[in-house]
């Protein structure tokens, strides 16, 4: 299986949006706002920035995603970053993807600002980690690269649960800031 952080911003882009439709999302008037270079010395470490209209209930909603691609695990700073990119994107959501994970700061600080983040796996491991996982070669029917949802559980350990069809409320659910006591 390959490498999610080899993938190229068009195939990213592709992927985003071909993963958030598969989990149910009605998305429209997709546009790339921006595509920047995170390392001068690694072409494939970028970011990207896309805006879209998700359809929730009754209303379309404005959403800026943010698309990364580095060799480290995204921290906490790229989140809150985003949190503040949304006035100034005159959205009312963020959502998140990368190809290299989160830290676990970078997820607290995520459900604190309603930010879903989502991770583009290779297949082989997404599946492994999901209810179907079992021992051994996936069936052949497991694409190269699946996507996650990530979160922490109660002790504080990152938990992924794999995007799959028609469930769109993994997704929306995470749109709420969590309430801090």
């Amino acid at each position: 299986m390959g490498d999610p952080r080899r993938l190229r911003p068009d195939e990213v882009e592709t992927f985003v949006v071909r993963e958030l439709r598969k989990a149910g999302l009605q998305l429209s008037k997709l546009k790339v706002l921006a595509r920047k270079q995170l390392s001068k010395e690694k072409d494939e470490e970028y970011s990207m920035d896309l805006s879209v209209l998700i359809r929730v209930g009754d209303a379309d909603r404005g959403v800026l995603i943010e698309c990364r691609s580095e060799h480290n695990p995204v921290r906490s700073e790229a989140v809150l970053a985003l949190s503040t990119r949304l006035a100034d994107a005159k959205v009312q959501h963020g959502i998140m993807f990368s190809t290299s994970g989160y830290d676990t700061d970078a997820v607290h600080e995520a459900r604190q600002h309603g930010i879903p983040v989502l991770t583009v796996a290779d297949g082989k491991s997404a599946f492994a980690r999901s209810a179907w996982g079992m021992a051994g070669q996936p069936p052949a029917w497991v694409p190269e690269y699946m996507s996650e949802v990530v979160d922490v559980d109660v002790t504080g350990q990152l938990r992924h649960k794999l995007v799959m069809s028609g469930n769109p409320a993994l997704i929306l659910d995470r749109l709420k800031k969590e309430e801090t006591p």
